[in-house]
């Protein structure tokens, strides 16, 4: 399904927020495979580094920090967004867990939009 999608456009680049385990990097691999230049977004401490192999740029950001991939997303102009991998749910469900005004944005929205 990925790689019928990631070969009908027409722009070259794509951008990959990548959460833990082997998928992000298997995304990684079959995207840079079909050609596409792939900006990495991991999660500092949970996205496996192995996946830096088959990016052309690679930024790590602290969990919570949306807004700073909304501006990397918006500075690389890289309209095409993959999301894979897990987030480790001690984290989510942690009380000390500072999450900036996007994230917030978003977990509120997901939460009106639970059917």
């Amino acid at each position: 399904m990925i790689s019928m999608w990631l070969k009908n456009k027409q722009r070259k680049q794509i951008g990959l927020l990548a959460g833990q385990g082997e998928l992000p990097c298997l995304v990684a691999q079959g995207a840079s495979s079909l050609g596409w230049d792939v900006t990495l977004f991991g999660v500092e401490g949970c996205t496996d580094k192995k996946a830096e192999a088959f990016a052309k740029e690679a930024y790590y950001v602290k969990f919570g920090e949306l807004k700073i991939v909304v501006d990397l997303l918006r500075k690389t102009k890289i309209k095409k967004v993959v999301m894979v991998g897990g987030l480790p749910k001690r984290e989510i469900y942690n009380p000390d867990l500072r999450m900036d005004e996007v994230v917030k944005q978003v977990s509120i929205a997901a939460g009106r939009n639970k059917g």
